[in-house]
């Protein structure tokens, strides 16, 4: 009998990069995101979906945010 082996954890790096080379073909997706993920005063991000979880109140995730970092990749790519 042999033993079960663990499921192989996927490479978030791989991942991060294959989204980010997809979301390069949509310009007006990657801009909007920029447009609406910037910093506040204080170095979080502004955007209500990074805010507080249940209260939609800014100053909780740090800029930039995951979908920031995934939209400068992506306007990167598309250059």
């Amino acid at each position: 009998m042999t033993e079960p082996t663990e499921p192989s954890r996927p490479d978030s790096g791989a991942i991060f990069r294959a989204f980010a080379a997809l979301l390069s073909g949509d310009p007006p997706t990657w801009r909007r995101l920029i447009q609406e993920h910037v910093p506040t005063e204080s170095g979080h991000c502004a955007a209500p979906l990074c805010g507080r979880p249940g209260y939609g109140t800014p100053d909780y995730v740090p800029h930039p945010c995951g979908a920031r970092a995934v939209a400068d990749a992506a306007r990167e790519l598309h250059r």
